[in-house]
């Protein structure tokens, strides 16, 4: 699990830093702090030696396909422009973690121009709209993101590093030979929903392994009429179904966003087991009353799958709900984090157990 996690020259954040972490931490905070931006972070370092993780954080932001201008055989913009502080490329993005084993992991994200570091040096597999199959790197047209990284143990030896590089260019994408990453991570945005065939993935490997009844036990909270879940090919792709006592099943979907949403939740917490689940805006298609059970379950899935969660929120519903979920836990697994403004700065306010009791009996907003 994380224990700290630390930003440099990052979306809005020029230096952040956030020192306490714990099992479930909820990050609450006005529009435009940074909320999604810290998800996002996380996510590139939790791939860790993967840079084509920087593409597709734009799409759970609801951007289409990667578009790049040229002018004159030059490139002139990058799809990784507004990855980096007030668009200031000459600075590198670093993401350093650490984690409660006490081990340390630091990752670096700069463009390299056709005038720098030659991405030949790095593994680089080239594909494209050119369809050849190994096409030359036109290195006078193509811009590179590096990402390095390095790990170290307990003992802060080094026992990893290298870097990694993806290119773009008349050619198209170029994608690194990657290793697997260090761990499973998840990632759950506010504007997408995971297709359903995922869902459906991801249930049946749970029943192969005899564990399906967890999300069973999970959906019963919102829909205590539902008997069965099981995975029904329609269409020509496997769909999740629910039987709540009608002459048939029916798709999880028909029983309203919140179900559905509840089930990628759920499921996708159980499939990273020893890792980590990022949910934006996590409110999203449950009603106030139901979040104290949706945080139940969350808590108990986590716990068993050994899984860290960061999920942000505008709502106060939703972490009271989470606060008195925990309250009755086995184990208070809860932080919430307030992410604040400051002149040109923000800064991480941490809100424990004890912190939470004084401000909701002060009837102080945490948000």
């Amino acid at each position: 699990m994380y224990k700290s996690i630390k930003i440099n020259n990052f979306r809005g954040f020029k230096e952040f830093e956030m020192d306490n972490l714990g099992r479930v931490n909820l990050i609450a905070g006005v529009n435009n702090v940074g909320k999604t931006a810290l998800l996002e972070a996380i996510f590139l370092h939790c791939g860790a030696y993967n840079p084509a993780l920087t593409l597709k954080i734009d799409s759970f932001r609801g951007f289409g396909q990667i578009h790049v201008e040229f002018d004159r055989s030059r490139l002139e913009k990058s799809p990784w422009d507004s990855l980096f502080h007030d668009f200031d490329k000459s600075r590198k993005i670093e993401i350093n973690g650490k984690f409660t084993d006490g081990s340390v992991r630091n990752i670096g994200l700069q463009i390299v121009r056709p005038s720098g570091e030659s991405p030949e040096k790095g593994p680089i597999i080239q594909y494209g709209p050119s369809a050849l199959k190994n096409p030359p790197l036109d290195t006078e047209n193509t811009i590179v993101l590096k990402l390095n990284y390095e790990e170290f143990t307990k003992k802060k030896s080094k026992m990893n590093h290298g870097s990694s590089f993806l290119s773009i260019g008349p050619g198209g994408v170029g994608t690194p030979i990657i290793k697997q990453p260090p761990f499973p991570a998840a990632f759950l945005p506010a504007r997408y929903r995971p297709p359903p065939e995922e869902d459906a993935k991801w249930f049946s490997d749970l029943e192969v392994v005899g564990q399906h009844d967890m999300l069973l036990v999970s959906l019963k909270l919102i829909e205590p009429k539902l008997k069965r879940v099981a995975v029904v090919a329609t269409g020509g792709a496997p769909v999740l179904f629910g039987d709540i006592g009608l002459k048939q099943m029916l798709p999880l979907a028909y029983m309203g966003d919140g179900m559905s949403r509840f089930a990628s939740l759920i499921l996708a917490i159980s499939h990273s087991k020893g890792g980590v689940v990022l949910i934006d805006e996590i409110e999203n298609g449950f009603h106030h009353t139901m979040m104290k059970k949706v945080w139940d379950a969350i808590g108990k899935v986590a716990s068993s799958s050994d899984t860290q969660i960061f999920a942000t929120t505008h709502s106060l519903e939703c972490i009271i709900a989470a606060h008195k979920a925990f309250t009755l836990a086995e184990n208070y697994d809860l932080l919430v984090h307030r992410l604040n403004r400051e002149v040109d700065a923000i800064k991480d306010v941490t809100f424990s157990k004890c912190d939470l009791d004084t401000a909701f009996e002060m009837k102080m907003d945490v948000r």
